[in-house]
């Protein structure tokens, strides 16, 4: 289980923690999006990775010398966060980088992260790590864009975000990811890893005050199961994302940017 904090830097980031500044200025900037990544907590921010985390490290590893260069380097102050992620933010907002549907997905996990939101979004960009699986015994790597819990129900929905009417179609169309997503829910080793991992990372993220459920947490996870989250900008869009969804047994949600789900 890669996506897991081990105790030294939960310890860090929470009350009274060394980091805790950090990670709390981290949650509350709506544009910055912290993720439990290889043992690390790392924050980004329009797709960039601004700040990593890891517990046996005394310093945080700062912004990538790529987004800067010819600049000079603002070093983090952990007692006042705020204005190192400000240049950051501006570093990495000069350059040009495919951001946009990162920025949507980032939206759309602020705004599910408590326990009144009918999806719990638990993950962004999660995907199957196979470097102990025998070659022959693996599967075309799919990363899911959304990983959430439906609240109510327990199943975990493995969402695709699609905008436009140009993401529908093509090698990265719907019914290619359909295919790849299907072999995904048919891999018992994945799904035995995947409840593993998202029950870890609600535990974790809630103590961290990522996710917002009290005590509350999903007790049971059920069926995983395919989603798809379609951004439309026109009528047409939408009809034509509905007819090609027809036949298809798969919970699809269809928006015009509002990113409650």
């Amino acid at each position: 289980m890669a996506r897991i904090l081990n105790e030294q830097l939960m310890k860090k980031l929470q009350k009274g923690g060394d980091w805790e500044l950090i990670c709390k200025e981290a949650i509350d900037d709506p544009d910055l999006s912290p993720e439990i990544r290889d043992g690390k907590l790392i924050v980004y921010f329009q797709k960039g990775k601004i700040l990593t985390l890891e517990g046996k490290k005394e310093r945080p590893e700062v912004l990538s010398e790529g987004y800067h260069k010819g600049k000079p380097l603002l070093d983090i102050d952990t007692k006042k966060p705020k204005e190192y992620f400000k240049w950051a933010k501006e570093m990495i907002g000069n350059h040009n980088i495919s951001k946009k549907e990162f920025i949507l997905q980032q939206r759309i996990a602020k705004d599910n992260a408590t326990q009144s939101s009918r999806y719990l979004v638990v993950d962004m960009e999660y995907q199957f790590a196979q470097s102990n699986i025998p070659l022959e015994d693996r599967i075309d790597k799919t990363r899911v864009d959304i990983v959430a819990v439906e609240q109510q129900t327990g199943d975990v929905i493995l969402f695709e975000l699609k905008q436009g009417i140009n993401a529908l179609d093509g090698k990265s169309g719907i019914e290619d990811h359909i295919r790849k997503t299907n072999l995904l829910i048919g891999n018992t080793r994945f799904c035995d890893e995947l409840r593993k991992d998202i029950t870890q990372i609600i535990r974790q993220k809630n103590e961290l005050g990522i996710l917002k459920c009290g005590k509350d947490l999903p007790s049971k996870l059920a069926q995983i199961k395919m989603g798809i989250i379609f951004i439309s900008y026109s009528k047409e869009e939408q009809e034509k994302f509905n007819n090609l969804m027809k036949g298809h047994d798969i919970l699809t949600i269809c928006k015009d940017f509002s990113c409650n789900l």
